[in-house]
């Protein structure tokens, strides 16, 4: 039976120096597989491009997959910091604005077509890079801190939302699961096959009335 690729990085680096050098390698894992394709991405190719030994590289990293592993880890932090930086203005807004603009600066890096092409390659690997959980841990959080805020600003929800009793608690958590889940998902799979819907003027018109809809009155 073939042994799996490792897919966790040897060391992590503590220095200034070998955070740039890792940091390089892994922006060069993007670069190839945007340029050229998974197959061309190899190991040598990318301490080429990211001008290192190949014997610096694997100080680091095991494999080829370690190195994809932790580009998919650098892909998901850099979504939800970008998402984040928004959260401060977002706050001071009434709840059905803040949720728009939360949504449209999630699709603002959706404009980048370098972006769209690398997440169409990553984003399916995600499960043979045993990194599902952690995408799945990073999305748990994501969503309880969206539930405790519909919960504190739940007197902004349509009237079946409302109230602290259990099954009112249960109907508001489901709606906004189903709400952030439809989101995620139809962005996700728009970046894996379905690039053309970023282009459209009405796709975040379409995937507000999808999340909006099951939590405000009149939507």
């Amino acid at each position: 039976m073939t042994q799996k690729p490792d897919t966790q990085p040897r060391k992590m680096p503590t220095q200034q120096r070998s955070k740039a050098t890792v940091d390089a390698m892994i922006e060069a894992t993007a670069r190839i597989l945007v340029s050229d394709g998974l197959d061309a991405c190899s190991t040598n190719q990318i301490a080429r491009v990211a001008g290192v030994s190949i014997g610096t590289l694997y100080q680091y990293f095991p494999s080829r997959e370690a190195l994809l592993a932790a580009l998919v880890e650098r892909e998901l932090s850099a979504d939800l910091e970008h998402v984040a930086r928004a959260l401060p203005e977002a706050s001071r807004l009434p709840l059905r604005d803040a949720l728009v603009m939360m949504l449209e600066h999630m699709l603002e890096r959706c404009k980048d077509p370098s972006h769209l092409a690398l997440h169409a390659i990553i984003l399916p690997m995600v499960p043979e890079l045993e990194r599902a959980g952690l995408v799945r841990a990073r999305m748990q959080d994501t969503m309880g801190a969206f539930l405790t805020l519909l919960d504190q600003r739940q007197g902004e929800l349509r009237r079946s939302l409302r109230g602290d009793e259990e099954e009112q608690r249960s109907r508001r958590h489901a709606a906004g699961l189903i709400a952030l889940l439809a989101i995620e998902q139809t962005i996700n799979a728009a970046k894996t096959s379905h690039h053309e819907l970023f282009d459209r003027a009405d796709f975040g018109l379409n995937l507000g009335a999808l999340g909006l809809g099951l939590l405000f009155e009149g939507d």
